[in-house]
């Protein structure tokens, strides 16, 4: 055939008698066609070498629709220079052959000098003669796909695994070079070798039951056989078969011949495993899945002086103690659920009947299944393994230590009772001080010995807590309680302090936690005390102290609560987190550190709250502040419902706060009353958006102001609301960290209905909303909602009292408090005095010591129950320094009735008078 190669075909050489057709005839002709078109268009005229390129083509190589002229060598020019021979051969053969289609792919260079791949295709048209004058085509960008075919070349290529397609009869079409490394065979040498060849006589026939599967689309996992290398040895493959639609089959396989050499020398070593074990100092003993035991070594039977076949099935086992079966059998449970080893404790009979003290170290064995990779899966339950010591000995030696440490214990309790009598005279005389006329510096010096008096008392309490949880004399109780209440008297209590160092404090509980629970509220407040005291503690001025609570589990008899408080101070470094729980240690150790404290609390907490079932975590970076979290396992309670507040639900409220922390609680608070919130950072923000909402015949019903915020605060903003007409009717309410009446008076004049104090609590930020929005609210005298620790006017709790106390400061300390509280108070010395005072005088309560001497608090309460029979019933309340665990039972089995620690607080007179006194 004559070369159509446009150097060697003069332009214009026709063959046959085909009309010529002009680039111009060309474009009219395909112009509609090939607009719609994803692929390149060519056209070939080859008596004239002009070709139409379409846009598109022109377009894949980077060119515009006018860029590159139609001529056959602009074909050339752009292709790939070592494809251009190749192609043209491909070229001449076809149209040399005459018929069928023209395919081929090729590299063409872009015009950003970058190469890409391209599948052209193309069919010519001919004359009588059977002689191509036309051809014409497309051109296809096929970059993408021959990527994806290198990669995947590569990775076939590259993999240690041995990859190979081949036929469903086992005959191998492509092998990887990781067949050569592995069998040493070449890639020329496996290639239309069929896979039954190569195995191993006596897996052959196995071989040919999988391929058979293989043959009916059914794919093989984790086949093992040995193939024979090159140099006649043969190597362990785990094989795996996957047919594929297209009739082929893909084969996976990995060299496992060490392992199976590992699992020979295992079997040949179990024997001289067992005669190690008999060999073994320590007892040990194994089961089978069944729990079964299968073998116990020659210490075991030592220690028992029972024979082997008296420990084999169930025998060993029944001859734990009753009372340690339970928990023993829970231990291997927990250990074969989570495949982790385990530890415990109990006592073994022996033959001689005697149970001796036995520490057990075991973990379940599970047996490899091999999957595709070789490794082992561990689904099979093989039993236990256990090795075991004789710790008779030594368990006598730590119940010794153990009440060596009760001792210990008690010793702290005794000492705590004699150093809080003297502190209850420091801080009652302190408190009677501060009530009487003082100048400046007098209160100031008042305040300060006030001040380290209840830091004492706390260090105190410290150790008196840590000297139970110690002595195993401190009991969780549980009562029902409502759980937000008890977070918010504590922040309330805490408010002051936060204040005064400049520290926000908020706490916001999630709306699904329940608020009726049963637990110990007590402990409970003593954590969050805990916790939020030294979060506020390490927070500088201006940060924030935040607490939440949100449900993690909801039961129907337990839920589980998890606490969060989190603070902006100073962190903890990382160092010293591992001992940051442990008693007397803190994290700045140095004698040079700013902050005080007994390194106790902290101990104490987590200890508290294991005991209520939960744990204590915390994060903390350095310079950026720390949350300390603890969960909570709490028994459900009936949550009486939450009565709607129709006239609450969907207003529009519009909170006002510099702090963003500030304005999510309040949005919180509203959100769970069905209210709508809208945000403001700012005063001036705050104006512009209740403006806005007038216009737009939204406005909104209710402003929630922060009275400190810069460049605006709550009172100027109040004026600015009030002198705009458009919106002054908003009834305003204000949150405050300050109690002072200079802010509640600036607040009222500025037209505020409602005053409320951070941190918020629920019920008084909605029963604020509910005053500030009803019509008399907004001109009603301004209402301040104090913190608890505000003081208050009450009125006296007159009474005829006894104080039974045989210290006479004391004496002084109790009965100046009585009197002013409006009591009329007589004086017994001990027990024995008390006697005959109740005997002869008619008091309406008696306060109780108890350690007094001739006669103490307990028997002379209960010769004043005998002496008074049926027909009287003094109520006495005990007033004692002891507060270890049992005390308060131990005064009312003596026939007291009511319990109060030393050092004395006033407010705890004022409720044991307003309980037990009977008012006329």
């Amino acid at each position: 055939m004559e070369s159509i190669h446009p150097s060697i075909r003069p332009p214009g050489h026709a063959r046959g008698g085909a009309a010529a057709l002009t680039t111009t005839s060309l474009l009219e002709r395909y112009e509609l066609a090939i607009a719609g078109s994803t692929d390149g268009i060519w056209d070939w005229d080859m008596r004239t070498s002009e070709v139409f390129f379409s846009a598109r083509w022109k377009a894949q190589l980077g060119y515009g629709p006018k860029e590159l002229p139609n001529r056959f060598d602009t074909w050339l020019r752009l292709m790939h220079p070592d494809d251009i021979a190749g192609c043209m051969e491909k070229l001449d053969a076809y149209l040399e052959k005459g018929d069928g289609s023209f395919e081929t792919e090729l590299r063409m260079i872009h015009k950003d000098g970058s190469v890409r791949w391209f599948l052209a295709r193309g069919v010519a048209r001919r004359d009588d003669e059977g002689r191509p004058y036309r051809m014409a085509g497309s051109f296809a960008d096929i970059t993408a796909r021959k990527k994806a075919d290198e990669e995947r070349d590569r990775f076939f290529d590259m993999t240690v695994d041995l990859l190979a397609i081949g036929g469903l009869g086992g005959n191998l079409v492509r092998v990887n070079p990781a067949w050569r490394k592995t069998l040493g065979w070449a890639e020329g040498q496996l290639v239309g070798r069929s896979l039954i060849d190569l195995v191993h006589d006596d897996d052959r026939q196995r071989l040919v039951d999988a391929m058979f599967d293989v043959s009916h689309a059914a794919p093989v996992e984790s086949f093992e056989a040995r193939f024979q290398r090159k140099n006649g040895s043969f190597a362990w493959l785990l094989l795996s078969a996957t047919p594929t639609d297209e009739g082929n089959v893909y084969y996976a396989a990995r060299d496992i011949t060490e392992r199976k050499a590992t699992e020979e020398q295992l079997r040949k070593s179990e024997e001289h495993f067992r005669r190690l074990l008999d060999a073994a100092p320590v007892m040990i003993w194994m089961s089978g899945p069944t729990m079964s035991c299968t073998y116990v070594n020659i210490a075991w039977r030592a220690v028992t002086g029972r024979a082997l076949a008296d420990e084999l099935g169930l025998g060993f086992l029944s001859q734990v103690h009753e009372d340690d079966r339970a928990a023993r059998f829970a231990n291997l449970d927990a250990a074969f659920k989570t495949r982790q080893a385990y530890r415990t404790e109990y006592r073994l009979r022996g033959a001689d009947g005697a149970y001796r003290w036995i520490l057990e170290n075991g973990s379940p064995r599970f047996g490899a299944v091999q999957g595709v990779d070789g490794a082992g899966a561990g689904s099979r339950f093989d039993g236990f393994v256990a090795s075991c010591v004789d710790i008779t000995d030594q368990h006598r030696a730590r119940e010794q230590a153990l009440e060596n440490s009760r001792a210990k214990a008690q010793f702290l309790a005794n000492m705590s009772h004699e150093i809080r009598t003297p502190m209850n005279c420091v801080i009652g005389m302190t408190q009677l001080l501060r009530d009487t006329n003082l100048d400046t510096e007098q209160r100031h010096y008042v305040e300060a010995v006030s001040s380290c008096a209840e830091t004492l008392l706390t260090l105190i309490n410290d150790i008196l807590d840590f000297s139970k949880i110690e002595a195993g004399r401190l009991d969780i109780e549980t009562v029902d309680f409502d759980l937000r209440n008890a977070a918010e008297e504590v922040t309330e209590l805490l408010a002051e302090r936060a204040e005064s160092r400049g520290v926000s404090l908020s706490v916001l509980f999630d709306p699904e936690v329940p608020p009726a629970v049963g637990g110990d509220p007590t402990r409970i407040r003593q954590v969050l005390t805990n916790l939020i005291g030294n979060a506020v503690k390490f927070t500088e001025k201006g940060g924030g102290v935040s607490v939440t609570a949100r449900l993690v589990e909801r039961g129907d008899r337990h839920h589980v609560v998890r606490f969060a408080v989190a603070d902006t101070g100073i962190g903890i470094p990382e160092e010293a987190m591992p001992r940051l729980f442990h008693a007397f240690t803190q994290a700045d150790g140095s004698t040079t550190r700013k902050y005080g404290g007994t390194g106790l609390g902290l101990a104490i907490c987590k200890q508290l709250v294991n005991l209520m079932g939960g744990d204590v975590e915390v994060e903390s970076k350095v310079g950026r502040g720390s949350t300390f979290s603890f969960t909570l396992r709490l028994e459900a309670r009936a949550t009486p419902p939450v009565t709607p507040l129709a006239q609450l639900e969907g207003m529009r409220v519009l909170c006002v706060d510099d702090r963003e922390i500030d304005r999510a609680v309040i949005r919180g608070h509203l959100e769970q009353r069905g209210i709508v919130v809208t945000t403001a950072a700012s005063g001036a923000e705050a104006v512009e958006i209740l403006l806005a909402a007038h216009n737009r015949e939204e406005p909104f019903q209710l402003v929630i102001s922060d009275l400190t915020m810069p460049e605006m605060d709550g009172v100027e903003l109040a004026r600015h609301i009030r002198d705009i007409e458009e919106i002054a009717a908003t009834p305003l309410v204000l949150v405050t960290s300050w109690t002072r009446r200079s802010h509640f008076a600036r607040a009222r004049v500025a037209g505020y209905a409602r005053c409320i104090t951070k941190p918020l609590r629920h019920r008084q930020l909605v029963e604020a909303i509910q005053i500030a929005v009803t019509p008399r609210a907004t001109t009603a005298v301004l209402q301040a909602t104090p913190r608890a620790s505000t003081p208050s006017a009450k009125p006296a709790l007159a009474a005829h009292v006894l104080l039974v106390e045989d210290n006479k400061v004391n004496q002084q300390v109790a009965m100046r408090m009585l009197r002013k509280l409006g009591c009329t108070v007589e004086v017994a010395n001990d027990g024995a005095e008390a006697l005959e005072l109740v005997t002869s005088g008619a008091f309406e309560i008696v306060f109780m010591d108890c350690q007094m001497p001739r006669m103490d608090g307990y028997e002379a309460s209960m010769a004043i129950r005998k002496t008074e029979g049926a027909t009287r019933h003094t109520p006495i309340v005990a007033m004692t320094a002891n507060a270890m665990k049992g005390d308060r039972e131990k005064c009312l089995g003596a026939g007291m009735d009511d319990y109060i620690a030393k050092p004395i607080q006033r407010a705890e007179l004022e409720r044991a008078l307003t309980n037990w006194v009977k008012r006329a």
